[in-house]
């Protein structure tokens, strides 16, 4: 926060000036400028660890969690994983229900269902009881 400071007023102030008053070192400041851009090891593990989990979890067709993920990526833990899912905020869809029967339009020959036919209707013959 402090070197943001010292880098926005450089041109009121010297850097000097302002180290002393912010009370930090001149040499941690021109550190800050030169790592500030560069990507820290830790995030470049993220970024390489987001895309392996993207691939697998789009791959099983976005139905695994981190537990399943962990069998397909033996190089990450289920933590790891976790944590990834929840930052790319890729949540996993419940398998859908099998549906032997289609009801759309496809234009195909369908074959006539013939567990449907018309049965005879026994007609029974009512007596009529005495009173």
């Amino acid at each position: 926060m402090k070197y943001v400071f010292i880098e926005k007023h450089r041109a009121e102030f010297s850097v000097k000036a302002m180290c002393r008053v912010l009370q930090v070192a001149r040499s941690g400041w021109y550190a800050w400028r030169l790592r500030r851009h560069q990507i820290t090891p830790r995030q470049q593990f993220r970024l390489v660890c987001d895309a392996a989990v993207r691939k697998a979890f789009t791959d099983a067709k976005q139905r695994y969690g981190a537990s399943r993920l962990a069998d397909e990526l033996p190089e990450y833990n289920v933590k790891t994983i976790a944590a990834s899912l929840r930052r790319q905020v890729l949540r996993a869809k419940a398998a859908r229900k099998f549906s032997p029967v289609s009801y759309r339009k496809h234009g195909l020959p369908v074959s006539d269902n013939r567990k449907r036919t018309p049965r005879t209707v026994l007609t029974t013959k009512v007596i009529p009881q005495a009173v």
